[in-house]
């Protein structure tokens, strides 16, 4: 639990903490190990065209946490990742 909320863990291939995540009906909210700001990590409700700001992602091997807006070009279903909704 943070914040009243449920989440799940996120752990290193060591077992180190990583950070939290949570689904909140398609909206996935991350909470890095070092910090208390809920990012978000993805948006499932997006439609062609939307812009979902602020989108958290880590820089390469470095893994420091940047922030991005993020515009979404197109929505489809993808067979060949067990029918998971992607945008791009």
């Amino acid at each position: 639990m943070i914040d009243s909320q449920v989440y799940t863990k996120l752990l290193y291939c060591d077992g180190g903490y990583k950070g939290a995540f949570r689904d909140d009906g398609g909206v996935v909210w991350y909470v890095p190990a070092d910090s208390l700001q809920e990012y978000l990590l993805y948006d499932l409700t997006l439609t062609a065209g939307d812009t979902a700001h602020n989108v958290y992602w880590e820089q390469g091997l470095s893994g420091a946490g940047a922030l991005s807006d993020v515009v979404v070009d197109e929505v489809f279903i993808d067979n060949l990742i067990e029918g998971n909704t992607i945008w791009k």
